[in-house]
């Protein structure tokens, strides 16, 4: 049961992380990532990049609960319907703030593109002056913690996120005075965290997205070994969740219906694919490309284009060069492996 009251002083980490997993239903190393989360916030003035905290999973697992503790834990939380307009969102972000985003299924994820990076925070707005309108500067760098019942669209926003998934569980009541003494514990533990140590990786963009947390757990939490080894864990997944993402991407796509054209089952490589053809099995796999942007990309991996009889083909170069791409862009397809 959670012990804490109002009159109690603030209690440690570990009681923190108790108390989180007792309402939420969440583990210990998702309950640590959710305490992590709310100290590295205190550091933001600090910090250039900040990670979206994703709480994912169906009706009735938590998910509000888990936005409703961060509430009483985060640097300038700002509690937001995730339904409102994308103007009104846009809005009531505002900069180095703490949004936490209720229902978020439906936001702009190109919001939180900018919202991740301070580079890249730096936007105008059009607002009416009563006599015409004009250009305003707006900073949407910031902290960005949600819950969704569905997973992202968009690859970019999967390497910048740390998702949390929730389930159903027995739990104890939600009490948000268990939870207040710890503020001033989050302000304290930010403090010990040399955030100047925060090197951006070198094509890394998963491992950037982790890093605030993994110096909070370094230098306030001494490097908790099981969290490390976990995060290790979870950041694998994270990659292979973003490669499978990506296969949506369109240079992907076009070139998976440019396979599935090519290389019919069980017979021979074709040695040129109608343009048309890979368009209609793009539409199939995803969003389609349409005939121009499909042939743009398929020069650009290398193939040639003819024209015969006022049809467009595309020329694939046999089995050889079609491995040669998949290589070139780091793909596995069991097609190519089979031959």
């Amino acid at each position: 049961m959670c012990t804490q009251n109002p009159n109690q002083q603030e209690g440690s980490l570990q009681q923190l992380i108790d108390q989180i997993t007792e309402v939420t239903g969440l583990d210990q190393n998702n309950a640590r990532t959710v305490v992590y989360y709310a100290i590295a916030t205190h550091g933001i003035s600090e910090i250039q990049i900040f990670p979206i905290l994703n709480f994912y999973g169906p009706a009735g697992t938590g998910k509000t609960t888990n936005l409703n503790i961060l509430k009483e834990l985060v640097h300038s939380p700002r509690i937001i319907d995730g339904q409102v307009s994308n103007p009104a969102l846009r809005d009531a972000l505002g900069s180095e703030t703490t949004a936490l985003l209720d229902e978020a299924d439906g936001i702009s994820e190109r919001w939180l593109v900018n919202r991740f990076s301070r580079q890249s925070s730096n936007t105008f707005v059009k607002r009416d002056t009563g006599t015409g309108w004009s250009q305003q500067p707006m900073n949407l760098f910031g902290a960005t913690a949600m819950h969704r019942r569905r997973p992202f669209k968009d690859p970019a926003i999967l390497s910048r996120s740390i998702e949390i998934q929730t389930r159903r569980n027995q739990v104890e009541p939600f009490r948000r005075e268990d939870f207040q003494p710890y503020q001033s514990l989050m302000k304290s533990l930010a403090s010990k965290v040399p955030w100047q140590d925060f090197t951006e990786s070198a094509g890394s963009r998963i491992d950037d997205t982790w890093q605030p947390l993994e110096l909070v757990c370094k230098f306030a939490d001494d490097s908790n070994e099981d969290w490390v080894t976990w995060a290790a864990g979870e950041k694998e997944k994270a990659r292979q969740n973003l490669g499978e993402g990506q296969e949506d991407e369109p240079t992907i796509l076009v070139f998976r219906a440019l396979l599935a054209a090519a290389m019919p089952e069980g017979g021979p490589v074709r040695d040129r694919v109608k343009i048309s053809e890979i368009v209609k099995i793009t539409g199939e796999l995803a969003e389609p490309t349409n005939p121009w942007q499909t042939g743009i990309i398929l020069v650009s991996l290398g193939f040639e284009k003819t024209t015969r009889g006022g049809t467009r083909y595309c020329i694939t170069g046999g089995l050889d060069k079609l491995k040669q791409v998949a290589n070139a862009l780091g793909l596995q397809d069991d097609l190519l492996d089979e031959s």
